[in-house]
């Protein structure tokens, strides 16, 4: 294929399963450039002219790790565009947490053609870092969010992410439209909160079970002064008698 007269995106992607599980599947995706809108935010965004961004793309998915991967470009062919999809991520990744996309491309160097690598980290606090062969390298044209919210794939709110890489020479790369590998990884959901406050209470489960434990134990010791209490009323005459209001007090506590 050559750059500018590109009809149809066709290129091969390499997904690996966010969990670290050795999981990969290669698709080749073809199709005209979407008629909607593209908004490199991390979401499915609503158009201005009704329609919503990625309804017309045919998306990829790999059932082993529930996720789906959208590929389209514009109608001038000068940007390719992804939605990665994940959703069995159900927890907004953390800011330091990242979408980790890499790919090869070709490109002149020296007046050789180099094959380069890319990795991309779009992180959740709105930033993004870029290496090309393991080096920082400005984004110049290429961009990229994290988003998270619901899908066409899935009605829980889950991470999504997009990326908007040139197709025209310019830096601080080029996509080569050359059937090369793509991959994207993603962090697990951190594990349930052990304490979650229910909705509408003030002190957290752990804390409710802790005081209900105190409540339980002094309970107990109530119950058993005043069993004492009550045995000093029978024998008063062993010197009891003063102590036993306080003791029969502590069964009301």
């Amino acid at each position: 294929m050559r750059r500018g007269t590109v009809l149809c995106v066709e290129l091969y992607v390499l997904l690996l399963c966010a969990f670290g599980l050795p999981f990969s599947a290669a698709a080749q995706i073809s199709g005209p450039p979407s008629a909607a809108c593209h908004v490199t935010d991390g979401r499915f965004t609503a158009c201005s002219n009704g329609t919503t961004e990625w309804s017309d793309v045919q998306p990829v998915a790999f059932p082993a790790s529930d996720s789906y991967l959208y590929v389209s470009q514009d109608s001038a062919h000068t940007f390719l565009y992804l939605m990665y999809d994940f959703p069995f991520r159900t927890a907004p990744l953390a800011a330091t947490d990242s979408v980790h996309i890499n790919f090869d491309t070709v490109e002149p160097i020296s007046g050789t053609p180099k094959l380069v690598v890319y990795d991309i980290f779009i992180f959740g606090n709105g930033q993004m870092q870029i290496l090309q062969q393991g080096k920082p390298t400005p984004p110049g044209n290429i961009t990229g969010a994290a988003g998270f919210g619901v899908s066409p794939n899935s009605a829980t709110p889950h991470v999504t992410a997009e990326l908007q890489v040139p197709l025209l020479a310019g830096p601080p790369s080029t996509y080569s439209p050359d059937p090369l590998f793509w991959g994207a990884t993603l962090p697990p959901s951190p594990p349930p909160d052990p304490c979650p406050t229910d909705p509408g209470k003030t002190y957290n489960r752990c804390v409710k079970a802790y005081l209900n434990n105190q409540l339980a134990n002094a309970a107990e010791l109530a119950a058993a002064l005043g069993l004492a209490g009550g045995l000093c009323s029978t024998v008063g005459a062993l010197g009891c008698i003063l102590l036993e209001p306080g003791l029969l007090s502590l069964a009301f506590v």
